[in-house]
């Protein structure tokens, strides 16, 4: 009987729970000898129900899955010396708390192969540091949950197919149809580069019943997560055309309302103008706001029935990737093309070269004609981001990202990353802008950058992280307790918080009075030395070229200069 995604998680964390146990009894007995239950119950004095003693097969039984990963997130830097295991044994054991959680209030909907792949992960890599024996265990389970993912085994996804179409042989082809009604050519034609080859391709005008949305469209990325994560539906296939394509026509809507508005008045005015780009299965690439437009209108008025479009043949060799290039070098390369939010950009590069390794860097920025480098960069923010949603235990939910308007923040972040010296400064420093940014402690992004900008690298910075730090690891352990399963319960998790909030923002306002003060403080040394540097730079060799004018306007100067330092000295207390 084939297991369910849920069960082999479970019977990880079975696995698992005993390795915790006994790891996290050997290191405490360790440090703590016959005294260990004691530091347990300091680190669990939030677990009312802990008995006071007894003995350690007693005390043990109250060591669950739940206290064992509060006892690992909590207690970390005790249990192991070196600072990159205890921090990611902090992050794997506050991620599975929220596992248990999931686990503990677990429906008859079965898990998400994705979650269960990721799930099983954290828990070999937990293990590899407590428990290496029981970490090759869950390897095995991790394998049989890999087995299940749509990329093993399997060609690469193609995106949605109308429920309807699936049923045939082959996908519905646009151009042997012989029907005037449905297809008809219009005489226009419209250039399109393929391949590195430019060419003019015909327009026809094709009814919008024969055509759907293309699901992969990085526009509509982050809506996409938004209606899984609210829905719990994975696969939109079971959709029919109709129903898909009103689905996606309102994450459309949604993602630029203004822009539809625009488009819309302007095709009840003159028509549509620009042609689309559709492949020969129905899918548009190109002319998803023009073809949404269409659909509103025609809901008004039914002469509005056609979409004008390039069809491009499809043949069942075409792959997912030649029709993301396709794609990219239509809506991204082409002058004057781009009209995605820099959200969905970053996240539409990270999902086509990192997760699914699709295409490459060097593909992605021949197509877009870009430099690697700012791919590169784009990929840096995109990490930024999806490091943020592990933070609020949303992984892969865009959205998230999109409603708490984080992109600024990040990109503006990344200068300041690449000056910190040390990996751990640079954990400090991410920890501190994900809470910040998570409970909105600020207004204006930039702004909060720039602070951190200023104060970095002096002692009023120092201090600012270590308190935000400390706020860090009580959001982080709060977050992993409280069972965050979307977009919903982080909302109501930030609205808890609201004091907290307060806190952070009066944190850096404290920070910023601190090196303001001490930037006043230290003004008069620092315009002596800048006195001292600036008279150094004198070229002495030029002396001996003056007039004698010249000499003794300097020597004038030469004297007022030592009565300036004599009567600032004079000031000096002591002198």
């Amino acid at each position: 009987m084939k297991k369910y995604y849920a069960d082999l998680v479970d019977e990880g964390f079975d696995i698992l729970h005993s390795a915790m146990v006994d790891f996290v009894v050997r290191e405490l007995k360790k440090s703590y000898g016959s005294r260990w239950w004691d530091e347990v119950l300091d680190a669990l004095k939030d677990q009312k129900m802990l008995p006071g003693y007894g003995d350690d097969a007693e005390l043990i039984k109250y060591l669950d899955r739940a206290n064992c990963c509060r006892l690992l997130s909590r207690r970390h830097r005790d249990l192991f010396f070196d600072s990159n295991a205890a921090n990611n044994c902090k992050t794997w054991a506050m991620e599975l708390m929220g596992v248990r959680n999931e686990l503990a209030h677990h429906s008859v909907q079965d898990m998400a192969q994705k979650d269960a792949e990721r799930n099983l992960d954290t828990m070999v890599r937990l293990a590899g540091l407590i428990a290496p024996r029981q970490a090759e265990e869950l390897r095995e389970l991790y394998q049989e949950a890999r087995s299940g993912a749509s990329d093993i085994a399997k060609p690469a996804p193609e995106g949605y197919y109308p429920a309807a179409d699936q049923s045939s042989v082959a996908a519905p082809d646009l151009l042997s149809i012989d029907d005037p009604e449905v297809v008809e050519p219009t005489g226009l034609s419209r250039k399109l580069t393929i391949n590195g080859e430019t060419l003019a391709y015909p327009v026809y005008r094709v009814r919008l019943d024969k055509l759907f949305y293309n699901d992969r469209n990085d526009r509509i990325l982050t809506w996409i997560t938004q209606y899984k994560d609210e829905t719990g539906v994975e696969d939109l296939s079971s959709l029919s055309r109709e129903d898909y394509n009103r689905l996606i026509e309102d994450f459309i809507v949604k993602s630029n309302p203004a822009a539809i508005e625009k488009t819309r008045n302007s095709i009840a005015l003159v028509n549509q103008r620009e042609p689309g780009v559709t492949l020969s299965d129905g899918r548009i690439v190109d002319g998803n706001r023009r073809f949404t437009c269409l659909r509103m209108l025609h809901r008004e008025d039914p002469s509005f029935n056609y979409f004008e479009t390039v069809i491009l043949s499809r043949t069942p060799a075409d792959s997912a990737k030649q029709l993301k290039l396709l794609e990219l070098a239509i809506q991204l390369g082409e002058e004057g093309k781009v009209e995605y939010s820099p959200l969905e950009l970053v996240i539409g590069a990270y999902q086509n070269i990192v997760e699914t390794e699709l295409i490459t860097v060097e593909e992605y920025a021949s197509t877009v004609n870009e430099p690697v480098a700012e791919v590169r960069r784009k990929l840096d923010v995109a990490r930024l981001i999806v490091e943020f949603l592990d933070f609020t235990h949303t992984p892969g939910q865009y959205h998230i990202a999109r409603d708490l308007q984080v992109y600024t923040v990040f990109v503006e972040l990344l200068p300041l990353l690449n000056k910190c010296r040390t990996d751990r400064e640079k954990e400090e420093l991410k920890r501190s802008v994900f809470t910040n940014a998570l409970l909105g402690s600020f207004d204006d992004q930039r702004k909060y950058v720039r602070n951190l900008k200023s104060l970095y690298g002096t002692q009023p910075y120092k201090t600012y992280v270590q308190r935000e730090n400390k706020a860090a690891e009580q959001i982080g352990a709060e977050l992993g307790e409280y069972g965050i399963g979307g977009a919903e319960d982080l909302k109501e998790f930030i609205e808890k918080h609201g004091e907290m909030r307060e806190e952070l923002a009066l944190s850096m306002e404290k920070a910023l009075n601190q090196s303001r003060k001490a930037q006043t403080r230290n003004k008069p040394a620092r315009n002596v030395a800048k006195c001292i540097e600036l008279l150094l730079e004198i070229d002495t060799d030029l002396f001996s070229r003056l007039s004698d004018e010249e000499l003794n306007q300097l020597k004038t100067q030469f004297a007022k200069l030592t009565e300036v330092e004599a009567m600032l000295k004079k000031e000096l207390p002591g002198e």
